[in-house]
């Protein structure tokens, strides 16, 4: 039994449709996803006792944000797995669902496009669910990362590309006889190679993470970052109900970053709210991407689908006309309105251009793992919380081989590689899954040993400067 709160509008809802290939069966809802409450979706499927629920990152984010638990008040013991798709679903938004909904769900993020009604890169039921990532590629599909040289990328962020046809593939546009509208909008910045305007770091053992679009990037000092990167850090501090960032190239190289926030109903943008929220940017993201203003907003921009209009707004900063806007996308019209005249008193002021770039990758580790293989979610440690595996040591390896290295002895931080990843591990001698021992390491207190995820000739400069290197391993 499937549910996925989807408008007809949406590509999803083929999806949805498709499901009854299998010979499954579907829930429809006609409605809006807050009637009587923002958990209405959650209510369907409890009522149905719906095996498989689908809906956007907006929805699930809505219903978290406005602190409701709905396991305390509905029964989900048949529900199997969560699908979320649309935008990045905030790390937030994925504890949440593990302690407010089921501790056994498998939770699964989705990354395609309307353009091909298909999906690039998803879950599958074979590997452990981590905060934030998508495991890979969907089968016949060639997702890559790549640079503005057009290499292929690891542990960094890059354009996501795909380098081979799908049969889904629009092949032309209307009214564009020449070809022209659809060259430029998928091959030209890489000639011959479909490129979809995501930014995305595939880490080296196959995850993905995406962190938004790349031509609604936000960018500052030489350096460039997904704008969900902020608004999911700002959508978290107490008081806010939703935020967008935009970065404006403007006439004359300047740069303005302005974020729009919304405050909780019934309340408004105050200075010590603002002081909060600049905080939480400086601390959780940089100081560097603290914005030139804060706006305080009646709501965000958003599509029929619930994803953010992040890219007309910067078009209306950036000085284009409001009547070039397509309002028939638009959820609400009359919030496209609001920015446009928003836009219109900012337009030409003093702005400051930090530069270009690209972001960095070391400020997307990987999250904590959250559930195991298709509804295997369990044994927990005491300390995980619900569904929570703390990520072990052996899961950190950024590159194959899976398996990181542990580097012993005193000196052991100082005997790395500049530039290697390190981190301090202290963790009990046998400390497998399921109760088993690391083969070929020494038994006793691991009080100081360090693991190493860089690549394996890291390891090897490693071993030269005299550290006690030693692979670790657990059975699996």
């Amino acid at each position: 039994m499937a549910y996925f709160a989807v408008a007809t509008t949406w590509m999803v809802w083929n999806m949805l449709a498709g499901i009854l290939l299998t010979g499954a069966q579907i829930i429809t809802y006609d409605g809006s996803p807050a009637f009587g409450g923002p958990q209405k979706s959650f209510e369907l499927v409890a009522r149905n006792r719906a095996t498989f629920f689908g809906a956007g990152a907006g929805v699930l984010s809505m219903v978290q944000r406005a602190g409701i638990t709905p396991n305390v008040s509905m029964d989900f013991s048949a529900l199997r797995s969560i699908l979320v798709t649309g935008s990045p679903l905030p790390d937030a938004a994925w504890d949440w669902i593990y302690q407010a909904v089921s501790d056994s769900v498998r939770l699964g993020s989705d990354s395609g496009g309307t353009d091909v009604t298909s999906a690039f890169i998803g879950t599958n039921p074979y590997q452990p669910v981590y905060r934030g990532e998508i495991m890979g590629p969907y089968l016949g599909v060639d997702a890559q990362p790549w640079n503005s040289r057009g290499e292929r990328v690891w542990d960094e962020v890059g354009e996501l590309v795909i380098t081979r046809p799908m049969p889904s593939m629009p092949v032309f546009f209307w009214d564009d006889p020449d070809g022209s509208r659809y060259r430029a909008a998928y091959f030209d910045m890489f000639p011959g190679v479909w490129r979809q305007g995501d930014w995305v770091t595939q880490l080296g053992a196959g995850p993905f993470v995406v962190h938004g679009r790349s031509d609604s990037t936000i960018n500052r000092g030489g350096i460039r970052t997904g704008s969900a990167d902020l608004t999911h850090v700002v959508d978290r501090v107490d008081g806010v109900a939703a935020s967008m960032v935009i970065g404006a190239e403007l006439a004359g190289g300047d740069y303005y970053m302005p974020l729009f926030v919304v405050p909780q109903p019934g309340t408004r943008l105050t200075e010590e709210l603002r002081e909060r929220i600049v905080d939480a940017i400086r601390t959780q993201v940089s100081p560097r991407y603290v914005p030139d203003e804060i706006i305080e907003a009646p709501a965000v921009p958003r599509t029929r689908t619930g994803k953010l209009l992040e890219i007309p707004v910067k078009k209306l900063f950036q000085g284009a006309d409001p009547s070039s806007l397509n309002r028939a996308t638009a959820e609400d019209a009359g919030v496209l309105d609001w920015y446009a005249d928003i836009a219109k008193s900012h337009v030409g002021g003093d702005r400051t251009n930090d530069g270009t770039g690209r972001p960095q990758a070391s400020r997307y580790p990987r999250g904590r793992i959250l559930c195991g293989r298709w509804r295997t979610c369990g044994p927990r440690p005491a300390s995980g919380g619900p569904g929570l595996w703390p990520r072990a040591a052996w899961q950190r390896a950024p590159r194959l081989p899976r398996r990181p290295w542990v580097v012993g002895g005193t000196g052991a931080e100082r005997a790395v590689r500049p530039g290697t990843a390190v981190r301090r591990r202290d963790r009990p001698a046998a400390a497998c899954p399921g109760g088993g021992g690391h083969p070929g390491r020494e038994t006793g207190p691991a009080a100081s040993s360090y693991d190493v995820t860089g690549p394996v000739d890291h390891v090897a400069q490693t071993a030269e400067k005299g550290g006690a290197v030693r692979r670790r391993s657990c059975p699996g």
